[in-house]
């Protein structure tokens, strides 16, 4: 977000811009724990501080979120009231994709595999994990306006569970919308979904 000049860019366009990582990742404190509840604690921590600044609209919040932070974004999509949020690759139903991680398929890093193992045996197993991770139960509870995108060619997550998430917050009385990238992978280039992003941002912050 910072090298790749996105925070830059965001504040050209007249927001005020902060990324933050999670924990365990970056120069960030704590242990990772892949997307669950205490990468969910500190990301409300980060909004409701932004919300305390004197140079930031408590009322004109966004969070974006890629992948990972997809995940983590969309946990919190039912908490905290944001003037809009939006999602880029995320997993909303967490036990479907874990098993899917699982088979040939979906091919990740051992080191990857190894580690969400560890962050689901943290949580007591698949179930319990997947109930911190999975969005989609939450989907009739959500609080924020979502822009979901996805890559249809993704070969880490399977694009439909975007499609599935995106069915379901099609009547929460936000006007939320949904894009497929159709030539897109996992991390789709800024170039790619920067202007359905800006158009959403704008709609959404006065």
């Amino acid at each position: 977000m910072v090298d790749g000049g996105l925070l830059e860019m965001t504040a050209d366009l007249g927001f005020f811009a902060v990324a933050t990582s999670m924990p365990g990742y970056g120069h960030s404190s704590g242990k990772a724990d892949f997307c669950g509840r205490d990468s969910q604690v500190a990301l409300q921590s980060v909004v409701r501080y932004l919300r305390k600044k004197p140079d930031v609209d408590p009322r004109n919040i966004a969070v974006s979120g890629i992948s990972c932070g997809a995940i983590t974004a969309a946990m919190i999509a039912d908490k905290e009231s944001l003037a809009a949020m939006i999602l880029i690759s995320g997993v909303y139903e967490f036990k479907d994709m874990y098993l899917k991680w699982h088979t040939p398929e979906w091919k990740l890093e051992p080191s990857v595999i190894k580690y969400i193992d560890e962050s689901v045996a943290q949580d007591g197993g698949i179930d319990t994990a997947s109930k911190y991770r999975s969005a989609l139960k939450n989907a009739k509870g959500l609080k924020s306006p979502l822009l979901v995108i996805a890559g249809a060619k993704d070969p880490i997550v399977d694009h439909h569970q975007s499609v599935a998430f995106a069915k379901a917050i099609e009547k929460d009385g936000y006007s939320n919308e949904f894009v497929l990238n159709a030539s897109g992978g996992h991390m789709i280039s800024y170039e790619d979904w920067s202007k359905y992003a800006t158009d959403f941002l704008k709609k959404h912050l006065q």
